[in-house]
């Protein structure tokens, strides 16, 4: 099973909490949620009044409000004047909401082409081209290394292309791939 996340999705307090203030600050306050959020998770689990599924469930609740929160930075760092019609898809244990605390982020960037140009600080792009700087940035926003190591690491070896090739792939070329190439597990 899969999740997606897309920048619709982002609540509008969380928003507020990051517009405004600058991008040590920005990062900071995401570290800060995730971790307390995840500490307030370990004390309710070693006091026992937690279950492993709804753990589970909530791990992987707060990674997807990082990714969220992720996006619409990388979004804002990058100056997008639009964006392609896009997802991003969480794999493994976070599409599984299985997360635990060292769990990684198995993460496809997907987006739909309309052949439309954007601009991304100031340059223009081909959807690919600009989409594959908002996946950069969105991973490295969660990969930031931070006083207490980096929020999540990111496994994008699920793509079409493994490590070869784009970070990036069409709705189109997903389909092709797990319908005719990907492996079966």
């Amino acid at each position: 099973s899969w999740r997606f996340f897309n920048t619709q999705g982002l609540g509008a307090d969380a928003t507020r909490e990051l517009v405004g203030i600058d991008q040590e600050e920005q990062q900071k306050r995401l570290e800060r949620f995730q971790r307390n959020n995840t500490l307030e998770l370990l004390l309710a689990d070693f006091a026992g009044r937690v279950e492993l599924q709804s753990l589970q469930s909530s791990l992987s609740a707060i990674a997807d409000s990082c990714i969220e929160a992720a996006i619409f930075l990388a979004v804002q760092r990058l100056e997008c004047d639009a964006l392609p019609k896009y997802v991003v898809l969480g794999l493994g244990s976070l599409g599984n909401q299985q997360m635990g605390y060292f769990s990684d982020l198995d993460l496809v960037f997907v987006y739909e082409p309309t052949g439309a140009k954007i601009k991304v600080q100031g340059r223009e792009f081909t959807e690919s081209e600009a989409f594959v700087r908002i996946a950069q940035r969105v991973i490295s926003i969660l990969q930031m290394p931070t006083r207490s190591g980096p929020l999540y690491s990111i496994d994008t070896r699920l793509r079409p292309s493994v490590n070869q090739g784009t970070l990036v792939t069409t709705v189109q070329g997903l389909q092709r791939y797990y319908s005719e190439e990907a492996p079966f597990w």
